[in-house]
């Protein structure tokens, strides 16, 4: 191993997860877990946009069916949410 390589190991060990630890903490401390916990379910969606965005990756049918499957997941939750919430 180069210290190259043992620095970009470093790098991508150390840096992404603790700054995804910040904003998942953060989230949680403004929204409250349950919420936060229903928008952990983008973050899939969000590694295939970033991907088609940063290095053109081309999207395949299966990332569309399950970018449909989390969206439909999440607005179906908030929907149910919102429904019981009124319904009191």
């Amino acid at each position: 191993l180069t210290p190259a390589t043992v620095a970009m190991v470093l790098y991508l060990g150390i840096i992404p997860i603790g700054i995804g630890a910040w904003l998942w903490m953060f989230a949680v401390s403004r929204l409250g877990v349950t919420v936060a916990s229903i928008y952990h379910n983008f973050v899939p969606v969000t590694a295939v946009l970033v991907a088609m965005m940063a290095f053109g990756a081309t999207p395949t049918i299966y990332h569309l069916i399950g970018g449909v499957i989390i969206l439909a997941g999440v607005v179906y939750s908030q929907v149910k949410s919102y429904a019981e919430k009124q319904s009191r």
